[in-house]
């Protein structure tokens, strides 16, 4: 297998939905069919914190979630979740014909990180991973990887100035753009720093 990491677009507005409560709902709706763990986090820093973690039974033989929400105790406010499709050697996911194709979802999870920030309550961080396998009968046999980060630096409550389509940059890179910027906006924001590996690897391929 080739392993293709593909950058994906991840929209804020659907961070909690659909993917989040669908999952959620079928949870609920199946619960004879998990495992469910509660614990108590008790930091003098922070406000007390509900883990609830969950997993199939092992006796089930379908697909289902995995995963963990916490909760602050004292606003109810879900702090974080991470929730995606079980990795089991022993369970395979379903399989799709696709005309001279066959396709299979490996891997669809999201993880989510809230915070409230002046008054505001809100997702800061959230990361979406997918994997699919496409492969035929023949020597086509490809894993393409897909990967999205998003980092919300700030909220703006009043009315801002829109963009006509036209204008709005709707690729899933950066890279044609080159050096076609107006400002150095990774000073100005709270972008995440590459590490001195990271770098490297960057000013290898220049």
């Amino acid at each position: 297998d080739f392993d293709w990491n593909i950058n994906s677009p991840l929209e804020i507005k659907n961070l909690v939905a659909p993917f989040f409560f669908n999952a959620l709902s079928e949870i609920i709706e199946n619960a004879d069919k998990y495992e469910f763990f509660t614990s108590y986090i008790n930091d003098k820093n922070l406000n007390d914190q509900l883990s609830i973690k969950f997993k199939p039974k092992v006796a089930n033989n379908e697909l289902l979630y995995q995963g963990e929400i916490s909760i602050d105790q004292q606003s109810k406010y879900i702090l974080s979740y991470s929730i995606g499709l079980e990795q089991s050697i022993s369970k395979s996911p379903r399989v799709i014909n696709m005309l001279v194709l066959k396709g299979q979802i490996k891997q669809k999870e999201i993880l989510v990180l809230f915070q409230t920030d002046n008054g505001n309550y809100r997702p800061w961080y959230a990361n979406k991973r997918t994997a699919i396998r496409v492969w035929n009968n023949k020597k086509l046999d490809l894993t393409f990887s897909f990967s999205s980060d998003l980092l919300v630096n700030q909220v703006v409550n009043e009315l801002i100035e829109t963009h006509s389509s036209n204008s709005v940059y709707t690729k899933k890179t950066l890279y044609p753009l080159g050096n076609n910027y107006q400002s150095p906006f990774w000073e100005k924001q709270k972008t995440v720093q590459l590490t001195s590996e990271e770098e490297k690897i960057i000013n290898q391929l220049k």
